[in-house]
């Protein structure tokens, strides 16, 4: 008996029409029902445990429960069990996941989800003298953001930037009031899945924010995340201050080198190398 792989794998199944119909919807776990079979879609973290779930709603004699992962090229055999074998995990799997030994309900566990188990698992129930009934499950892996703020006074005006890095790539944006600048934004995507969103500002007037809060909002999976700092007068460096001071240090080392080449020399014209005496007299009989 052959499967035929959909040609969506992790497309969801329409809304259905219907007045009083309500959907449970959670930020992590989204319930899918497809003909007999129970799934929930899950949302976890990178690199921690997770599990996917298939529950058979109806009494029947199953024989074995078989997980595939949808691929492009097919699905992939990831794991079965079955009363008669026991648990048949792949090769390839067997390190990273586990399989429960049951037949009702059939728990897929992944020790530690990697980048490489993100997708949508299709669960099959082989049934005694009927045809398979199947869903799917999909896991999404995420990481949280980790966000940072600065500014700094360059040329007459102020720079700031505000960064997070996170999975997928969140929303970053500047709330500055009673100040007039431009922004842009700038993203730098990671080999470990991760993209970091850089918004920058740039204030033409390094006056007029002084005393003033900077606010960075960061959108991630819905949730809202502020940073905050003030501008303030200690945090600005005059520019024609400071080339000055390095202008005096540069001429205080050329003074010292001068003065060390001068003693040195000094020093070297003044010695001379010895000279032995020689005698002149002859001795006495």
């Amino acid at each position: 008996m052959s499967l035929q792989v959909p040609e969506r794998f992790c497309s969801r199944p329409p809304r259905p029409f219907g007045v009083g119909l309500l959907w449970a919807v959670a930020a992590v776990v989204l319930y899918r029902t497809q003909g007999k079979v129970l799934t929930k879609d899950v949302a976890v973290v990178l690199d921690t445990p997770a599990t996917l779930v298939c529950s058979l709603l109806v009494a029947k004699e199953v024989l074995s429960v078989t997980w595939q992962k949808l691929e492009a090229g097919g699905p992939d055999n990831v794991c079965t069990f079955s009363h008669s074998h026991g648990k048949v995990i792949d090769a390839r799997y067997r390190s990273r996941v586990d399989i429960s030994q049951g037949l009702d309900e059939s728990i897929l566990t992944f020790r530690k989800a990697l980048l490489q188990d993100e997708g949508c698992y299709r669960c099959i129930y082989n049934i005694f003298n009927s045809r398979p009934i199947q869903n799917q499950a999909c896991l999404t892996l995420y990481v949280l953001p980790s966000a940072s703020i600065r500014y700094q006074f360059v040329n007459g005006h102020l720079d700031a930037a505000c960064s997070a890095t996170a999975r997928p790539p969140a929303l970053v944006s500047w709330n500055v009031s009673g100040v007039e600048g431009e922004s842009h934004t700038e993203s730098i995507a990671h080999g470990n899945g991760t993209t970091t969103v850089t918004r920058t500002l740039q204030l033409k007037d390094s006056e007029r924010p002084l005393g003033k809060e900077l606010v960075c909002k960061v959108v991630h999976r819905g949730n809202v995340t502020e940073l905050r700092t003030t501008v303030r007068k200690s945090d600005r460096v005059s520019v024609p201050l400071l080339l000055s001071f390095l202008s005096v240090l540069i001429l205080v080392a050329l003074i010292g080198v001068l003065l060390f080449w001068k003693q040195r020399l000094k020093t070297s014209c003044g010695e001379s190398p010895g000279q032995p005496e020689m005698g002149t007299g002859q001795d006495g009989a």
